[in-house]
């Protein structure tokens, strides 16, 4: 109906480019199921509020805050020297459409701690629902990862820590229960 309508309430700019882009004339012609994604779009973000169809971007706003509210806000410790892989990989594997929940990231990028450092971590740890130590095989001598831990213990954070299967990585003091790296191991602990 709007679209029959002539695109009412949308800017210039807008109406130059949805003539572009439905250009009978054009070499590379889109499809329809694109133009109605474009149209989506611009209705959502240009004309529906003057529609008094606010309640479409209400229904939205309210799916993304329960979106956000269900995502575990997570610190993940590792030893940025040596087992920056790891922490990749786990952060990955979180982002995979099968995993049992996403992360936040909120660990820090930093190498070497000093006081700048030690208080970005204070600041991120404070943040976080859950503090994870990822275990390498240095992880028990890596400084800035024995004092992340006394932070978030400090703090009474729930942590564990994460051993890749096969690793005989040493766990840390004051870090948690330690939890082999599988999926449904981690999923039963976050629970």
């Amino acid at each position: 109906m709007w679209r029959r309508g002539g695109y009412v309430g949308i800017t210039k700019t807008t109406r130059h480019l949805l003539e572009y882009w439905t250009n009978s004339e054009r070499e590379r012609k889109l499809f329809f199921c694109q133009i109605e994604a474009l149209e989506t779009a611009i209705y959502l973000s240009e004309v529906a509020n003057k529609f008094n169809d606010s309640w479409i971007e209400n229904i939205i706003r309210e799916q993304n805050e329960a979106n956000q509210m269900a995502k575990k806000k997570v610190f993940l410790s590792f030893d940025f020297d040596n087992d920056l892989e790891l922490k990749n990989t786990f952060v990955g594997q979180a982002k995979l459409p099968d995993s049992p929940f996403s992360i936040n990231d909120y660990s820090l990028r930093e190498a070497h701690p000093d006081s700048l450092w030690l208080s970005k971590a204070q600041s991120a740890i404070v943040k976080c629902d859950l503090f994870i130590v990822i275990l390498g095989d240095n992880t028990h001598k890596a400084p800035g990862v024995l004092k992340e831990v006394r932070i978030a213990a400090g703090l009474g954070k729930d942590r564990f820590q994460l051993r890749p299967q096969g690793s005989k990585a040493r766990s840390l003091s004051d870090a948690g229960k330690v939890v082999v790296w599988k999926w449904k191991n981690i999923k039963v602990e976050w629970s």
